[in-house]
């Protein structure tokens, strides 16, 4: 499995997981004097702008009082917010406190239950307000951080709680409502240009093409790439959130994005993730996006290669290129595996179905440069310090790339 469905793969997981233990969410009854405080507002706490995810459980009989975040007798209400200069989630859980008013907590699930911050809020129809501390309003302990006062106005009824994200999911949409940073415009050739546009919350990017001779193909490219973009904030979101309220140790989520042209016919965006939410270890993955110059069209290097015979079967392919990747191999400096990288490579290339994991191309990762063809192969974690990447000269590629491809292109005429 490539790097890039491996990390598709995780997200699919993760959300299917959150979709599964999401529970029915019903209107309150006579807690709420026969309305229903479901919805998302936006406003503010203090200066800072927010975006507040509410809704109501209903009780089951097998709902235990144990006073923690996941007790819905004590807790019936369920919450998340973010500030928009910050776009992460921080979870809430609340309780009535008599009339329409209600004790929000701020939580975390790492290490252990922590609770933090706490609201007070009243709501009357689509208007709430209320007070903020970092303190136990209840009165428990003394209060260490400032009263600021919240201003909320409902935009939808409508609670998805921690669902995957929909089409006209408005707070899917309002996580991503944020201005866009577009970076200095880089000249490729005096008929091409594109500046990289980023989520500066996130540090995520992709380029945008200013300038292109073909305004119909320079359209179809931005699409792709800004839909591509439009996915990754998201991500960036979901990871960093859920390392907020899970991982003990504080979370992380990384990225670089490369790009290389060779007009007049290839555009080539790399992107490098790092991230991580709790867990044994941090998790990284690199994917590539190939268009085609001429139509705008993505295109991908897993049907480019063919072995010197013309055979394409997929362990002979995987072969080729585990052969190729040890032609230009520079072993690591130090210990980056449990095991010494001469024994790791000899292992992986031993085995067919290992060999096949790492090095096939529908599981390796392809990146075209000026130098070369890039290969990334797919490694387990705990050898993955033994799988950089290496370049192999274009022309080198001649016997092992099929006519009719888009590699072939640069195989035949190699960048300046």
């Amino acid at each position: 499995m490539s790097e890039e469905s491996c990390l598709r793969l995780c997200f699919e997981t993760l959300a299917g997981f959150l979709v599964a233990t999401t529970v029915l969410v019903y209107p309150l009854s006579a807690n709420d004097s026969g309305s229903s405080i479901n919805g998302i507002y936006r406003g503010t706490i203090g200066r800072q702008q927010i975006v507040l995810e509410m809704g109501v459980y209903l009780p089951r009989e097998d709902n235990k009082n144990n006073s923690d975040s996941q007790d819905r007798k004590t807790y019936p209400i369920e919450g998340r917010y973010f500030y928009r200069r910050h776009g992460v989630d921080i979870h809430l859980v609340g309780m009535w406190l008599g009339d329409d008013t209600l004790r929000l907590r701020e939580y975390r699930r790492a290490p252990d239950d922590e609770f933090g911050a706490e609201w007070r809020l009243r709501i009357r129809g689509d208007r709430a307000v209320g007070t903020f501390c970092e303190c136990d309003l209840s009165g428990a302990s003394s209060r260490v951080g400032p009263l600021l006062k919240i201003s909320l106005k409902r935009l939808s009824r409508e609670f998805y709680s921690e669902s995957e994200p929909k089409d006209q999911d408005p707070y899917y949409d309002l996580v991503l409502d944020f201005p866009l940073k577009d970076g200095p415009v880089i000249e490729v050739n005096p008929g091409i240009a594109y500046t990289m546009q980023s989520d500066p919350r996130f540090g995520v990017s992709r380029p945008r093409l200013t300038r292109f001779p073909e305004a119909g193909v320079m359209a179809r490219i931005n699409r792709d790439l800004s839909a591509e973009l439009r996915w990754d904030r998201w991500q960036a979101h979901g990871n960093l959130s859920e390392a907020l309220l899970e991982a003990s140790l504080g979370g992380f989520y990384d990225e670089s994005t490369s790009v290389s042209f060779f007009p007049p016919d290839i555009l080539s965006v790399r992107v490098d993730r790092s991230w991580y939410w709790g867990g044994a270890h941090p998790n990284s993955a690199t994917y590539v996006r190939n268009y085609d110059l001429h139509t705008g069209r993505k295109f991908d290097l897993n049907h480019a290669f063919q072995t010197a015979e013309g055979g394409t079967a997929e362990g002979d392919l995987a072969g080729l290129i585990a052969k190729l990747y040890r032609r230009h191999y520079v072993k690591p400096v130090g210990p980056v595996a449990a095991e010494d990288c001469d024994d790791v490579l000899h292992r992986i290339t031993s085995d067919k179905n290992e060999l096949i994991d790492a090095f096939a191309p529908h599981n390796a990762t392809f990146f075209v440069s000026g130098q070369g063809l890039v290969v990334i192969p797919t490694f387990l974690y705990a050898d993955s310090g033994c799988g950089p990447d290496i370049t192999i000269p274009y022309g080198e590629l001649r016997p092992y790339v099929k006519k009719d491809s888009m590699l072939r292109l640069l195989v035949d005429h190699p960048a300046n």
